[in-house]
């Protein structure tokens, strides 16, 4: 991140102040979209929230895990997140099933032994979309990640299916003996083609519901995203906890029940999260610490203002201040795991 502010010196001293600056107003204006098409927001985003999302869907992945219900396939996870932003959760997806897999030839559990999820999202921002592809070349990541949606507005995967097959019932290839084009009409192939396009087994919702009017504005595409899931899928929603956020949440499983995916009581929780243990605290803020620092030596202490707009990044000490608290849904088709315990996140 901070190899992305240098360059001569007075232009990093100014792109230096331009991302610490950018910090209040990602920070207060996140559910604008507008905001992030800024210079440097992007980047100031993931400096505020990336590492913390990371670790809230990792802890997720776990519990899905300890009770029996991740998702898993022969071929890969399919895994859709919805409101990707920089990525933190196809991230920690990611590097989960990695570890599975890792553990799985320890263990030598063969029926943990899958393939690596493949990843799709949907993320409005193409500044936010460019910082993932840029993340993810600088960490060396070549995952397979498809092309996404641009907009959530609209989506309809069983439409998408519907377009697929029409436009590959029929198959021309040039025969060199007639010179010329030969056409196969195969509706059969393209039926079982388009019906195992865009099938997922994971769908995420991160940050992504921060509006009471966001879950009716999206009802109908929310309808058919939750209908279109087949059985043992799962859909995770996470967010912020209380105030606004309880309409949302109660909204929000309403459509999951009238697309007849199942919610347990021991799945959804209004403060899902404990605080992290002091290690992972640590290593996220002393994270940050450092790219303050960095920020510090680009543009002078004496020019980041350290008003209250602001986290204390300067203080390697998580802050008593911090919240860690989220909430958390999921739901799945079909029945849950027999067996199941209630856990804590």
């Amino acid at each position: 991140m901070i190899g992305l502010l240098r360059g001569a010196e007075g232009e990093s001293r100014e792109a230096a102040l331009e991302f610490w600056n950018r910090i209040p107003e990602v920070r207060a204006c996140c559910d604008d979209p507008e905001t992030f098409e800024k210079p440097f927001a992007a980047e100031a985003y993931a400096f505020v929230h990336l590492l913390e999302r990371y670790r809230r869907m990792w802890s997720v992945l776990r519990y899905l895990c300890s009770t029996g219900a991740l998702p898993l396939a022969v071929r890969g996870v399919n895994v859709l997140d919805v409101g990707s932003g920089p990525g933190p959760s196809m991230l920690a997806v990611q590097e989960f099933y990695e570890a599975l897999h890792e553990y799985a030839s320890f263990a030598g559990v063969r029926e943990l032994l899958v393939p690596s999820p493949r990843l799709n999202f949907v993320e409005r921002s193409q500044t936010m979309r460019n910082f993932y592809s840029r993340f993810r070349e600088f960490t060396g990541r070549y995952d397979a990640v498809g092309p996404g949606f641009s907009n959530f507005t609209g989506l309809d995967l069983k439409s998408i299916r519907a377009f697929h097959k029409r436009q590959n019932e029929v198959e021309s290839w040039w025969d060199p003996e007639t010179g010329e084009d030969e056409e196969i009409y195969d509706p059969v192939g393209a039926a079982e083609s388009a019906s195992r396009l865009h099938r997922y087994r994971l769908v995420v919702l991160s940050n992504f519901l921060t509006l009471p009017t966001d879950v009716e504005r999206w009802r109908e595409e929310l309808c058919a995203l939750f209908k279109d899931l087949r059985p043992g899928a799962v859909v995770v929603v996470l967010g912020g906890s209380g105030g606004k956020y309880t309409g949302i949440y109660q909204s929000a499983t309403q459509i999951a029940k009238e697309s007849r995916l199942r919610e347990e009581d021991w799945a959804s929780y209004e403060s899902a999260s404990k605080p992290p243990s002091d290690d992972v605290a640590l290593l996220i803020k002393g994270s940050q610490h450092r790219v303050y620092l960095a920020l510090e030596e680009l543009a002078g202490a004496d020019s980041l203002s350290r008003d209250k707009a602001w986290p204390d990044y300067w203080n390697p000490v998580p802050s008593p201040d911090a919240r860690y608290r989220f909430s958390l849904r999921i739901y799945r088709r079909d029945r849950w795991p027999k067996g199941r315990r209630k856990r804590s996140v």
